[in-house]
């Protein structure tokens, strides 16, 4: 992670975020003397781009430019950078194996537990013996003998998932008795320790059974409750242009459109980036129109989750969750709803002809042209749908 307290020339942490760079060839020899906030603009929260390009080779200068800013400053925070959410898991410590590129072993224990790793999460098990699994994993890699290793890996090639999550319950089994043996002094026979494995499977079995599917969502676009605007939006990208298109289209109770506004962004790092870009256009509309209740709606999932959380976000889009959750502190009553992409199609619309065209506008009252026909579909679709 790249800090703003962090020396601009600090080669460690530039190397763990542009991991196919080595060396910078720099400029000025006295940034070794500044850091890295030194390299961002307060009064616009853009990074000065004459001083990066004087600075860093092109590939690198292109690279931070699509590093995102918060509108607003905060303070520095760590991330864990072998999750895409910045937080720690435990099944992180397979993408971990995978960066250990000076590790004379580290191709052998890639190919080793490539395998491991994907078999288990495959498992229909609880989350806490998928991690008792990984725990003893990493115990024995560290081990001198390989010899279990390479039995632990066996078992799961020649095996069936219904035989692997059998085992993987029974070495959790084992370990919990192997436990409570030696602190709590209990002690359970063989038989009993296989009784207490059989019974633990045939309840995720009678679980697995009785969940219901759950159904997110209907497939077509509905009207907004009362009082509510609803404000749709969707990006589309271009990965080799490093460009997105923002589709927005706001919409009354009617379903009659209140405005439209279609955006292009440059340098955006992901499709990802994207859709969080998308719906923080979506949230400032909001609050700049003064609406006082709004709904936001898109079909981008994990944004649609990440706004609704209060807490930081540590992912690659965290300043744009930073920006949304800002704005929401000077809006009124404002919620997150997620749809499936056949319901968000006019905003979807407006997005990829905008990525095609790369004309922007920003209408009230209406939709561009190509989108009329669809606008007036997805009015009378939402007409059959009960007001709350």
């Amino acid at each position: 992670m790249w800090l703003t307290n962090d020396r601009i020339l600090n080669y460690s942490r530039l190397s763990s975020y542009f991991t196919n760079y080595s060396r910078l060839s720099p400029h000025f020899t006295n940034l070794y003397e500044h850091k890295v906030a030194y390299l961002i603009d307060d009064r616009n929260r853009k990074w000065k781009k004459e001083l990066i390009e004087a600075t860093f080779p092109a590939e690198i200068s292109e690279k931070i430019f699509c590093i995102p800013l918060a509108k607003e400053p905060h303070d520095d925070f760590l991330v864990w950078r072998g999750e895409s959410s910045g937080e720690f898991t435990v099944r992180s410590a397979y993408k971990l194996l995978q960066s250990f590129e000076n590790d004379p072993r580290a191709y052998a224990l890639q190919n080793e537990s490539r395998n491991f790793y994907r078999n288990i999460w495959l498992l229909n098990l609880p989350p806490k013996l998928k991690i008792i699994e990984e725990l003893l994993f990493l115990e024995v890699l560290q081990a001198p003998y390989m010899d279990f290793v390479q039995w632990l890996t066996w078992v799961f090639e020649k095996n069936s998932p219904n035989q692997r999550r059998i085992f993987c319950c029974a070495l959790w089994a084992i370990w919990g008795e192997r436990n409570k043996r030696v602190h709590e002094k209990t002690n359970r026979s063989g038989k009993e320790i296989a009784f207490f494995i059989k019974r633990y499977i045939s309840e995720l079995n009678e679980i697995e059974a009785k969940v219901p599917q759950v159904k997110i969502g209907g497939r077509e676009w509905k009207h907004p409750p009362g009082q509510f605007v609803k404000v749709n939006f969707d990006a589309a990208y271009d990965g080799n242009l490093q460009q997105s298109a923002a589709g927005i289209v706001a919409r009354d109770s009617e379903g009659n459109t209140l405005l439209s506004c279609i955006e292009i962004h440059h340098q955006v790092a992901s499709a990802f980036a994207a859709e969080a870009i998308a719906c923080r256009t979506a949230t400032q509309i909001g609050r700049d129109m003064q609406w006082p209740n709004i709904i936001i709606e898109g079909d981008a999932l994990s944004i649609i989750k990440k706004c609704k959380l209060k807490s930081y976000d540590k992912s690659m889009i965290g300043a744009y969750i930073q920006d949304i959750h800002q704005l929401l502190e000077k809006s009124g009553k404002c919620y997150f709803e997620y749809i499936p992409r056949e319901a968000n199609s006019l905003a979807h619309k407006l997005a990829t002809e905008t990525l095609k065209k790369k004309e922007e506008s920003y209408l009230i009252g209406r939709v561009p042209g190509y989108a009329e026909n669809l606008e007036e579909t997805e009015k009378r679709s939402g007409t059959n749908v009960e007001k709350k």
